[in-house]
């Protein structure tokens, strides 16, 4: 699974940051959710939801509200 995003940060609530996953090169997405969870995409096509202090380290992007990002599989 690969990420593409455009947009600059812009300052709104989070809604979504990217990791990389086991130290990289590869990159897990991590999605917000209304209950304080967050919804993981990993890059082997697995999904889980977590709490939100899982231990990825800090994202190396984060996405607001308004702003785009696809998803290739």
């Amino acid at each position: 699974m690969k990420f593409a995003y455009d947009g600059a940060e812009n300052g709104n609530e989070v809604v979504a940051e990217l990791y990389e996953f086991s130290g990289g090169p590869d990159l897990c997405l991590a999605v917000n959710t209304t209950s304080g969870k967050k919804v993981w995409f990993y890059p082997d096509g697995g999904i889980d939801i977590q709490s939100t202090d899982w231990g990825y380290g800090p994202p190396i992007k984060k996405f607001y509200s308004g702003e785009s990002i696809t998803i290739t599989f």
